[in-house]
């Protein structure tokens, strides 16, 4: 059984006689509010992802997108809330069945493909997991100060840490051993 997405836009592929099209995926406010909620993220407040969909003769359909976004994020550093944009171009290739080989993991220049029925691809679920794909790992609110490591007092030189993690437990232990004998 398929879960439902938080963006639903199915385009079937038959009688379109493999003619080239766009489709333009747009979020409601409703959608975005889910979409965040997925994402674990504080909000969407803007999603659009327009696609040029091509089928090819072998069943398969190369998409082109081009995602937008306007989030809003949460800063890794100070946990304030900050708004972002995230603007990115990507290529999947939607196949009937796998077809990878040894090779495919080589060339980071191949699209992803991902199996679909043959007759309907899911555009929506597509733009979802392109934007979680595209969102900063850590992000970062711009207009904090960089930290240098030569003033960070937690680094040295080497950028070893100077506080030992454990002193204080080696501190009971130096006392417990103390005690004992």
């Amino acid at each position: 059984m398929e879960l439902p997405s938080e963006l639903d836009c199915r385009v079937a592929l038959h009688g379109r006689n493999g003619a080239e099209r766009r489709v333009k995926v747009e979020a409601n406010h409703e959608e975005c509010e889910r979409i965040a909620e997925r994402l674990m993220i504080p909000a969407v407040k803007m999603l659009t992802c327009t696609y040029k969909v091509m089928p090819l003769h072998d069943h398969s359909v190369i998409c082109d997108g081009w995602l937008d976004a306007q989030v809003v994020l949460a800063c890794c550093v100070s946990g304030e809330q900050f708004e972002d944009v995230v603007s990115e171009a990507f290529r999947v290739r939607f196949v009937t069945e796998a077809r990878e080989s040894p090779q495919d993991f080589l060339d980071p220049d191949l699209p992803d493909e991902i199996i679909f029925d043959g007759q309907v691809v899911d555009l929506g679920a597509l733009t979802i997991e392109q934007l979680a794909l595209a969102l900063p790992p850590f992000p970062r609110k711009p207009d904090l100060p960089e930290v240098d490591a030569a003033e960070d007092p937690a680094t040295s030189d080497d950028d070893m840490p100077t506080t030992r993690p454990f002193a204080h437990l080696a501190h009971l232990m130096s006392k417990k051993s103390r005690k004992g004998d």
